[in-house]
């Protein structure tokens, strides 16, 4: 508002400009009831897209009973606005999305708020912590190593609170804007050692291999000596940040012996194609790397994943996937 006024101040209008139009309260509140449960989707890519196909996809995968409308804000941007805030929620719970391998950035709007993307630019990922020692795997001393690299907001543990295994799980809100951290230095207690622990991403969508952000590859980054580094040099970011959860799934917290890969649905944690909509495709213990950054997966297209599963009950029945 601040803002606006000073932009008015700089300017004169006529008196016809200023005459006000009222609009009443009862039409307020239908469009409020309209927009009361939205959230804006910004694809962050360098590459061009269809804007029909991330529409319709997201509709099958989000919709429940078809109550979702979805409208194109600006060229990357869209809202998409929820029946109720459970939907919604459920959506949000699930992060991160991707289309096409590209990161869709998910921004909370309600019905009072201008549709404005302003720098927006966090997501929710899981992120696996390896290299701890085994006195530092609990709870409350994960909870303070995530909040010391960002925002945290879980960490998957077993029954006893503990997070036993070959790494920790952390649910973290992070900025897309920074780079990837590849790792943090550890020190428990004021005379431990100082311990480097490494960082892999679950379902991480297409990042550069020189900047190690999320939305472009190398080729594409505003950073001339990334796009100019010959192919025989080592880059600084690699896809040693993706997790590999198919190799992996059995090595978490709590699974020793295997436990549950499992979400409601049945289905396994690596056909989370919903994070990977827009051609699904199922990751393999080994991706090949793509030379402009991120990794392109070699296993088959799930080609019947959106046949597979109701779109209409996607968002209700399935919960973000743990490795207990």
């Amino acid at each position: 508002m601040d803002e606006m006024l000073g932009q008015l101040s700089s300017f004169s209008i006529t008196e016809e400009e200023a005459s006000v139009i009222g609009i009443p309260d009862d039409v307020i509140e239908k469009g409020r009831k309209k927009a009361r449960f939205g959230l804006m989707g910004k694809v962050l890519s360098s590459k061009p897209f269809n804007k029909g196909s991330v529409m319709s996809t997201m509709t099958k995968l989000w919709a429940a009973d078809g109550d979702l409308s979805v409208q194109v804000i600006d060229r990357d941007i869209f809202l998409f606005s929820f029946k109720n805030e459970q939907d919604r929620s459920c959506v949000l719970a699930m992060e991160p999305w991707s289309f096409n391998k590209s990161l869709i950035l998910l921004k909370v709007v309600n019905g009072d708020e201008t549709l404005r993307w302003d720098s927006w630019s966090f997501t929710c990922f899981w992120i696996r912590v390896y290299n701890l020692p085994f006195d530092g795997m609990t709870r409350e001393i994960d909870e303070k190593i995530g909040n010391g690299i960002g925002k945290f907001l879980d960490v998957d543990t077993d029954r006893n609170g503990r997070c036993p295994g070959m790494f920790m799980r952390l649910r973290m809100q992070i900025d897309v804007s920074k780079p990837l951290r590849r790792g943090a230095m550890v020190q428990l207690g004021c005379n431990g050692a100082k311990v480097w622990t490494s960082f892999k991403y679950e379902r991480v969508p297409d990042f550069c291999f020189g900047c190690g952000r999320i939305g472009h590859g190398r080729l594409e980054c505003v950073d001339d000596r990334v796009r100019n580094v010959n192919a025989s040099d080592r880059l600084s970011y690699s896809v040693e940040l993706r997790a590999d959860i198919r190799s992996e799934k059995s090595l978490g917290p709590g699974n020793a012996g295997g436990g549950r890969w499992k979400g409601n649905s049945g289905r396994s944690e690596q056909s989370p194609g919903l994070g990977n909509v827009g051609g699904v495709r199922r990751e393999s213990s080994s991706s090949r790397s793509d030379e402009q950054g991120g990794s392109l997966p070699s296993g088959p297209v799930s080609h019947n994943f959106l046949n597979e599963i109701q779109p209409a009950k996607l968002v209700a029945n399935l919960q973000e996937p743990s490795l207990r």
